[in-house]
């Protein structure tokens, strides 16, 4: 099965997986592109039919969308795991509790 990005008025309203992208549009209604990029959430946006992550990221030399910051290293952000942060433009960096 494959992960597909729900659209509507260019931006992402779900993320679905189903067995095709003509039974996901069937299933919803409307235009579904395949995605799995991990990055692809409700809210991101379809530009130039790429999927923009978020607002605030650019594309690089290569065609590929990237925060405006790059991710800190795993030294940096002292083995903590590093998410962006939509709403203030920065990565915010979590404690991941080990598994019991």
């Amino acid at each position: 099965m494959k992960r597909y990005a729900v659209i509507e008025n260019s931006n992402v309203i779900n993320v679905i997986v189903a067995e095709s992208q003509e039974i996901a549009e069937s299933l919803t209604g409307n235009q579904c592109i395949e995605s799995d990029h991990p990055q692809i959430v409700i809210g991101s946006v379809l530009v130039n039919d790429t999927l923009k992550p978020y607002a605030s990221w650019v594309l690089d030399n290569e065609n590929v969308w990237v925060p405006p910051i790059p991710e800190p290293t795993f030294e940096e952000r002292s083995g903590k795991y590093a998410q962006w942060n939509h709403e203030t433009n920065q990565w915010d960096t979590i404690e991941v509790e080990p598994a019991p």
